[in-house]
């Protein structure tokens, strides 16, 4: 089954996943969690949702949740070397994750008994660093 056909119920527009720029953060800098439904198979566990902290809106201001689900959606059907483990929570720092040819990283994490990926972060990284011409 091909990764379009899994997620082919669950497609998410540029107009849906918009993100208020004015999100607000509380003394922490900690902001809203958004959620949306996405199907994919990671790791070996079906995942069900994806929830997007809104802290990458603070500096990174050419991302969206939009391009953060494609970048989800190329997760399917693969595994990363967890990066660092904390109580029931694994993270990953992924990179490049490709969208348009352009590459990104994205850190995220999955609780133990959940089935959903927690979104920390998402930038652009370097296209020198690959080699990939301007």
């Amino acid at each position: 089954m091909s990764l379009s056909s899994i997620l082919c119920c669950n497609q998410i527009t540029k107009k849906e996943a918009r993100v208020d720029r004015n999100v607000k953060f509380d003394s922490l800098g900690v902001g809203v969690r958004i959620s949306y439904d996405l199907s994919l198979r990671y790791s070996d566990i079906d995942i069900k949702e994806v929830i997007i902290d809104q802290y990458y809106t603070k500096k990174h201001f050419d991302m969206s949740d939009w391009i953060i689900l494609e970048l989800v959606k190329t997760l399917h059907n693969k595994t990363y070397e967890v990066k660092a483990m904390n109580g029931k929570f694994k993270y990953f720092a992924t990179e490049p994750l490709f969208h348009n040819h352009k590459p990104y990283r994205l850190i995220f994490l999955l609780e133990k008994n959940c089935y959903y990926i927690g979104v920390i972060n998402a930038f652009r990284i370097s296209e020198k660093k690959y080699g990939i011409p301007n």
